[in-house]
């Protein structure tokens, strides 16, 4: 006699499954997003006190990619830490660190188009790659974070999170649209200031 009890396949990725039953389990993705940023985080960290004792600070572009790099380093930390926990208070504070890391990338990728554009003369290529560099993986990591600040604002991180269901506040679920146009500002802001020191 058969049983009437029948079972679906195993789910293959049990953590993104549970997050549509409310059950507040974190999906296999962000878990490794998080991780990454946790290892990443730490290695600029490292990276900041070595970079401060080699590098002069006289120049206002050169201090503000320090203060960047600081922004970047604890945001990358806070928010991967935020997103592995639960609540209300972890999912502003993931927002925040995300939003932060955000500008910091910003303020990166623009730096890195700017010295760029001014290494385009023969005579000024000793920083051409590493501009060239800073400015594509700012800009890649910065599409990695307005993803995650998309996934923020969905209905699917409140129940990663275990929260009530409800609807996410319109400036959250607008956060990454901002950002995104604030990107294009700013680097077609470098773009001008590098193309004129260039000259």
């Amino acid at each position: 006699m058969r049983s009437s009890d029948q079972r679906g396949p195993p789910e293959l990725i049990p953590y993104a499954s549970h997050v549509a039953q409310g059950t507040g389990r974190t999906p296999i993705g962000i878990i490794l997003f998080a991780s990454s940023h946790l290892l990443l985080g730490g290695v600029i960290v490292l990276a900041i006190a070595r970079f401060v004792s080699q590098m002069s600070l006289a120049s206002g572009w050169m201090k503000l990619f320090a203060v960047a790099m600081v922004v970047m380093s604890f945001s990358m930390l806070g928010g991967g830490t935020m997103l592995l926990m639960k609540g209300r208070g972890a999912w502003m504070l993931a927002i925040t660190a995300f939003t932060w890391l955000a500008v910091s990338e910003i303020i990166m990728a623009a730096l890195g188009l700017g010295w760029w554009l001014t290494q385009l003369h023969p005579r000024q290529r000793g920083l051409f790659y590493h501009a060239a560099g800073m400015a594509t993986m700012s800009s890649a990591l910065l599409a990695l974070c307005l993803i995650v600040l998309k996934y923020l604002g969905s209905a699917k991180a409140r129940d990663t999170f275990a929260l009530p269901r409800g609807e996410t506040p319109a400036l959250v679920r607008a956060m990454p649209l901002f950002l995104l146009t604030m990107f294009i500002a700013a680097m077609i802001f470098a773009g001008g200031v590098g193309a004129d020191m260039s000259r």
